[in-house]
């Protein structure tokens, strides 16, 4: 999996070559086949963001009435990250739909970088803040959209309530560390 073809990818966008072949060397590249599962909703201690370079997968939630399909993803899209960032039990099952190429960035690495201060780290989170906004924004509004008035900051503490490791502000999305 060649580093050149990240350079097309939003995630590396603003990223020079020679700051991306450095980042990329510390990701994982890993390929999965056709049918199998990435993510298992609920597994404790992924912590690992998935850049999706090739392949097609899908998002599965498990409900009362078994799994639904929330969403069908496309490459080049990356998976993990409300795990990487919150630390949390996965919250969606991932499957791929077919062989699947993909990099790993571990949180050890992720954090390494950080304390680094790697030169790549501030566009690069702020590249998946975006993609992850635009999910949020639309997730936000699939929810308004279906459930009418529901008090979303309530909704958030409830689902991440139970981690010892976080609590929510009253905001419908902010996180801060225990200390």
């Amino acid at each position: 999996m060649p580093h050149v073809d990240l350079l097309e990818l939003p995630y590396f966008e603003g990223i020079d070559l020679d700051t991306l072949i450095s980042l990329v060397d510390r990701m994982n590249p890993l390929r999965f086949p056709r049918g199998h599962t990435v993510i298992d909703e609920g597994q404790e201690g992924l912590g690992a963001l998935y850049i999706v370079t090739r392949g097609q997968l899908e998002l599965l939630k498990g409900t009362s009435e078994g799994p639904m399909r929330l969403a069908t993803l496309h490459a080049p899209t990356l998976i993990g990250e409300i795990e990487l960032f919150c630390s949390v039990p996965a919250v969606t099952t991932v499957r791929t739909l077919t062989d699947l190429e993909t990099f790993a960035l571990s949180r050890q690495a992720f954090l390494t970088l950080l304390s680094e201060n790697h030169p790549a780290m501030l566009q690069f989170t702020y590249n998946v803040a975006r993609v992850a906004c635009h999910r949020l924004a639309v997730a936000d509004t699939m929810l308004a959209d279906r459930l009418g008035a529901v008090d979303l900051a309530a909704l958030r503490r409830k689902i991440f309530g139970s981690n010892t490791d976080l609590r929510s502000a009253t905001t419908t999305g902010s996180f801060f560390r225990s200390k």
